[in-house]
């Protein structure tokens, strides 16, 4: 004190600095750093090995009893010393701690963030993540401590070859990234071998193939690994070459009969083969299938060439236009305004020369040249000079012709002798031994092929024969006239296919003429409906019956109504009664229900007391009244419905599914059906089991086994077997 006397013994290594804003001071004494006020009490022993510091903060790590723990600037001990290594603070305020012999995460505040479970200290580096040891197991976690793969490996991993190691866990193979990502989840049976960018890989006894990626391309559903190719969706799965091709689009080509499809990349197009096999090569702008084989039309640079099936062989694209290759072996083809003929095998047989060439027509085509009409053979040889001022195709050896003269039209042979005058001043082509011609006076008959005139020309406006019988115009009224010239129509059906019968009228009047206009039935129907299954219903007056397709009368007119035939069936009413009667005409069986559909799928609708039910072609009730709608499908099976919800029938009308569903669908013919629940889609097969619970979207028809399924925006397919295969990010 100021009077000298010693309040404290100098026992201090050092002197306290207080400050205006604090009484304590750190202070060190018996070798070690401790706290005393103003005053010279002790606030904190001598404890810590070295002086704190606490860089303008309140609080501080230390170091103390070997251990390191938090102190405040005023020496309170916030957190005791466990911790046994200095922690070094990230960015976010945690560092890995050491205590208890394990690692964990702790905060500047001494908060535990990730309570000590790791045997090794994760080793960061320059990464984010690092691999570490617990359980006797090794995972990957973040700085932050966050487990982002679970302590599955029992050795630390080595990437010094690669970013991700295949790994083994509960007897299945899986592959994680140095960070820790899970690029294949561990469903392999076994390490699979890479042969390019794709593996083929086992799964439970099942193949599927994975890209380099290790990305799943074809989900493991296959017994074997097999060979051939697989088409899903835009992708063709080469099973034998472990590979998979990715186009834009693949569609398959309309109008051709074999399972052909066309491909698309990069705004190019080519053709695949049924088995999945490019045989035509994606690098043409347009392209023409000829489905009759041979040559492809394609077009590249505006311009159209050929090319074969096998894609070797091509025809330099420098046309303008170009036809499909007929079925003789020839195509037209033009460059600019100019026409010429090329055969099968690209050759021109005519060169670019002439204005137009028309169609071959028995053995002959009709060309252009400077204005004037001549034709030529299939061997491109010009056979009748291009003198004339018109002409038409060849028809029963005869062509119509014009001289240059300004003369009318003619008729001459093949081999370009004009055998009828120009005196016509219209003519068209001969058919079934006539040709219609027009007369100065504007009237026109018929001529047979020598010239004759067979039938006066009387009339307005005449056609070409067909089936005997000619369309023609008479002072403003239309007939159908026979080979005499006598008008004995006003209207006439198309021909039946299998007979060449057609259905002719007059004067509201119906009745049937042979396919060389000779009359099978006169007249004296008053309607007539169109041929079902070779028969048709006519009518006299109210009362109906049936001819076939020979015009011969099956069935009288006694029925007061007739349906059309349907699998063999046709409904009719006798005397207020429902019966079916059978194509021979005769009554097959009695229907005793209030009302039945045409025969469809086997099966005809029947109601009884507003419920609806089906029998059969015997007449057999193979599902009873009790549905409110019934459905016929493929196979025999039914689609009913009971109070707005539908299941599934089997054959025998048993159930194969409940009346649970909003919606289903036909069975594929991988015997699978969409069921709908809700806004949601799933699939059953036909014995009624669910292959896929009702949660997608979206399930389009199968194709080749496949179908195409939307679930939560993301596209992908689904295999028959009802597994999900393939699920595009």
């Amino acid at each position: 004190t100021e009077s000298g006397d010693v309040v404290f013994d100098a026992v201090f290594e050092s002197r306290p600095i207080f400050t205006e804003s604090s009484n304590n001071s750190w202070i060190k004494w018996n070798g070690k750093w401790g706290v005393v006020s103003r005053e010279g009490d002790i606030v904190l022993s001598s404890l810590l090995d070295e002086c704190p510091i606490f860089a303008g903060e309140n609080t501080t790590w230390a170091k103390w009893n070997g251990a390191w723990g938090i102190v405040s600037r005023e020496g309170e001990i916030l957190l005791n010393p466990l911790v046994q290594n200095e922690p070094k603070f990230d960015e976010g305020g945690t560092a890995w701690a050491l205590w208890g012999g394990l690692w964990g995460v702790m905060s500047r505040e001494g908060k535990i963030i990730l309570r000590p479970t790791f045997e090794s200290k994760p080793e960061f580096g320059g990464s984010r993540t690092a691999w570490v040891k617990w359980n006797d197991r090794w995972g990957v976690v973040s700085r932050s401590g966050e487990i982002l793969f679970d302590a599955k490996l029992m050795e630390c991993p080595s990437f010094e070859q690669s970013d991700e190691i295949w790994y083994e866990w509960l007897g299945r193979w899986g592959v994680v990234s140095r960070e820790g990502e899970v690029r294949f989840e561990p469903v392999a049976d076994f390490v699979p071998t890479f042969n390019g960018d794709y593996a083929w890989f086992r799964s439970g006894g099942k193949w599927g193939l994975m890209n380099s990626s290790y990305e799943i391309v074809l989900t493991a559903h296959l017994d074997e690994q097999g060979s051939g190719r697989l088409i899903i969706g835009n992708r063709v799965v080469d099973v034998a070459r472990s590979s998979v091709t990715t186009y834009d689009t693949i569609e398959p080509l309309e109008r051709t009969k074999e399972s052909v499809r066309l491909v698309s990349l990069g705004g190019k197009v080519g053709v695949l083969g049924a088995d999945g096999e490019e045989i035509i090569a994606p690098v043409w702008d347009e392209l023409k299938y000829n489905q009759v084989g041979g040559l492809h039309a394609v077009k590249r640079d505006g311009k159209w060439g050929y090319v074969d099936s096998s894609g070797c062989h091509e025809v330099e694209c420098k046309y303008d236009y170009i036809g499909e290759i007929s079925s003789r072996g020839y195509a037209t083809v033009a460059v600019g305004s100019r026409w010429g003929i090329i055969d099968s095998r690209g050759v021109e047989i005519v060169p670019c020369r002439y204005d137009y060439i028309d169609d071959f027509s028995e053995g002959l085509a009709m060309v252009v040249n400077g204005g004037r009409y001549g034709f030529i053979d299939e061997s491109g040889r010009e056979v009748i000079d291009c003198i004339f001022a018109e002409a038409k195709p060849f028809s029963e050896g005869r062509a119509a012709v014009r001289p240059r003269n300004g003369g009318g039209w003619g008729y001459m042979r093949t081999d370009g002798e004009v055998v009828i005058d120009a005196i016509y001043s219209e003519a068209l082509g001969f058919t079934e031994g006539l040709a219609a011609v027009c007369t100065s006076s504007g009237k026109w008959g018929y001529i047979n092929p020598n010239g004759k005139e067979v039938i006066s020309p009387r009339f307005d406006i005449a056609a070409e024969f067909m089936g005997g019988l000619a369309a023609a115009t008479l002072n403003g009224s239309a007939y159908y006239i026979n080979k005499e010239g006598s008008c004995l129509y006003d209207t006439r059906g198309e021909s039946v296919a299998e007979t060449g019968c057609s259905i002719v009228g007059y004067k509201g009047r119906f009745g049937v003429v042979a396919a060389d206009g000779s009359v099978v039935q006169p007249c004296r129907y008053t309607a007539v409906g169109e041929f079902s299954e070779g028969m048709a219903a006519v009518a006299v007056g109210d009362k109906w019956g049936y001819i076939n397709s020979s015009g011969l009368e099956i069935v009288a007119p006694k029925y007061s109504e007739a349906e059309p035939f349907s699998e063999g069936f046709a409904k009719v009413v006798h005397r207020d009664k429902t019966e079916f009667v059978s194509l021979l005409g005769r009554t097959a069986f009695d229907c005793r229900y209030e009302s039945a559909t045409s025969f469809k799928d086997g099966y005809s609708i029947v109601t009884s007391k507003g419920k609806r039910g089906a029998i059969d072609s015997r007449g057999v009730e193979v599902v009873p009244c009790k549905y409110d709608k019934v459905c016929p499908l493929d196979g025999g099976r039914f689609a009913v419905s009971v109070a707005g919800k539908w299941g599934y029938l089997d054959p025998q009308g048993k159930e194969i599914t409940p009346c649970v569903y909003d919606a289903v669908s036909e069975f594929s013919k991988e015997g699978v059906a969409v069921v709908k629940v809700g806004e949601k889609r799933g699939l059953v097969n036909i014995k009624g089991e669910m292959l896929c619970e009702p949660i997608y979207d979206r399930i389009t028809p199968f194709v080749d086994g496949y179908a195409a399924v939307i679930l939560d925006g993301k596209c992908g397919y689904v295999h028959k077997c009802g597994e999900c295969v393939i699920l595009e990010k």
